[in-house]
């Protein structure tokens, strides 16, 4: 194979070198207007090619110390219309980036940057496409200037489980299901009274008159089968009785949920301990007009 390409047995293939601070130390350019024919590594500017277990296709090393400077301290830039740099490996890695813990710059520490006007890095794979793996940090951080926009998405286009989440052992925690579903241990809604404000009364007889005349159903979501059931209101029926939540009138917030049935069991206990104590009224009368009866009786 070697021979192929006429290496040196001992040797560099090819070594170029300069010190003009505006030049560089090897270039390549195909400037063919037609596609490449056959694939491959035809119509490339600069190929690289090795068959050494440990040696490197193409190699770019930056060691000018430069950190602050846009694209300073750059081992292997790509620019392209279409592909700015392409990697490919039937069974190992594509493309790999690594960075030692450098300082200084916004962009220093960063193992692969990318930066596009509509995707920065696209990952494509048979299994997995991407994998965010860290030692000490956050594996993964997605971050949005955008408005009104979410910082990430999730295009499940398959039939499993959008999201599971599994601990250090490696046993599942929680999971969201391709419906939907949210399926964890539980769930701890923050209601810390240092978060709160406008603090206001509520008549909690109301609410359980209200909540009494709410209408309930049986029902199954429409992506779901029929025989999987369900039993509760309609968020538009629960917003025109209790009017929470802001306007939206097409989700019932749990937090709400949860007071309204406070609220109602609250409600529930005073009016049942009010008609328990007319009771032991109305039982203390009658005790009294059966005593004074039996009395008359024996006198």
């Amino acid at each position: 194979m070697p021979g192929h390409f006429n290496a040196a047995a001992s040797d560099d293939g090819a070594f170029a070198s300069t010190q003009a601070p505006d030049k560089v130390g090897v270039f390549g350019s195909n400037e063919a207007v037609a596609p490449p024919k056959g694939g491959g590594a035809g119509g490339a500017g600069v190929f690289g090619l090795t068959v050494s277990p440990g040696g490197a296709g193409v190699f770019g090393a930056n060691n000018s110390g430069l950190k602050h400077a846009p694209g300073s301290g750059v081992g292997v830039q790509g620019n392209g219309p279409d592909v700015g740099v392409s990697g490919f490996s039937p069974t190992g890695i594509g493309v790999r980036g690594i960075s030692d813990k450098l300082e200084g710059g916004h962009e220093t520490g960063i193992g692969v940057l990318g930066i596009g006007a509509t995707q920065g890095v696209v990952g494509r794979s048979e299994n997995v496409g991407v994998q965010a793996e860290s030692n000490i940090g956050s594996a993964l951080i997605a971050t949005t200037q955008g408005r009104d926009v979410s910082a990430l998405i999730i295009n499940h286009r398959g039939s499993g489980n959008i999201i599971i989440g599994r601990d250090n052992a490696s046993a599942e925690v929680f999971r969201v299901t391709h419906a939907g579903d949210v399926q964890v241990r539980g769930i701890a809604l923050t209601s810390d009274k240092h978060t709160k404000d406008n603090f206001a009364s509520i008549d909690r007889t109301e609410i359980l008159s209200q909540l009494m005349s709410m209408p309930l159903y049986a029902w199954n979501y429409k992506t779901d089968s029929p025989d999987v059931r369900h039993v509760g209101p309609t968020s538009q029926d629960f917003q025109v009785t209790f009017g929470l939540n802001g306007n939206d009138d097409v989700h019932i917030s749990t937090t709400d949920a949860m007071g309204i049935a406070f609220a109602a069991i609250q409600g529930l206990n005073a009016k049942l301990s009010a008609d328990n104590i007319e009771l032991r009224r109305r039982l203390e009368r009658l005790e009294t007009r059966v005593s004074e009866f039996e009395s008359q009786q024996l006198s």
